[in-house]
């Protein structure tokens, strides 16, 4: 139930319409990305070889990727 405060005009949109900060899907994504970066930084300013952070770096983006392509293409047809 959605309970609004009533201000004298019609509310601008309705309860039923999502914005892209309601989808259940940012908050993981944003915290996966936000701990990805963060030890990409990690692995560059301080491990032995500071070219492994290209590795969790395009790893992040292969993830992103097959993320996109799942729920672009309704996981290939399958649902």
């Amino acid at each position: 139930m959605l309970v609004t405060a009533y201000n004298g005009r019609e509310p601008t949109k309705q309860p039923a319409e999502l914005t892209w900060l309601h989808s259940p899907l940012i908050i993981p994504l944003g915290y996966y990305f936000l701990v990805e970066s963060v030890r990409a930084v990690m692995e560059w300013k301080y491990a032995s070889h500071p070219k492994a952070c290209l590795y969790t770096v395009s790893q992040m983006f292969f993830f992103a990727a097959i993320l996109f392509l799942m729920f672009m293409t309704d996981f290939f047809g399958l649902l």
